[in-house]
């Protein structure tokens, strides 16, 4: 779904999930740059830590992301105003 949503790439490593304990670990996640940009990618992080409390998986509502290791952020801008 990343890349239907972003329309850029979305790359994993690995996923593991764990529906009984609500948790989920996502290992070096890289989200790449619409075109147009000059860096191949927005975004990128070693893992992160999903979890949510038991029996609310099936509900909409948030749970805890922890990145375990800093992540990447490019940010591209410019000094001309958009109109």
């Amino acid at each position: 779904m990343g890349p239907k949503v972003t329309q850029t790439s979305v790359n994993l490593s690995a996923v593991d999930l764990s529906l009984l304990s609500g948790s989920a670990t996502i290992k070096d996640m890289v989200v790449g740059n619409p075109q147009g940009y000059s860096t191949p990618q927005a975004f990128s992080v070693g893992t992160i830590a999903v979890s949510l409390p038991r029996f609310q998986l099936f509900q909409i509502k948030f749970g805890v992301f922890n990145p375990r290791e800093s992540p990447q952020i490019t940010y591209e801008g410019s000094l001309v105003p958009v109109i």
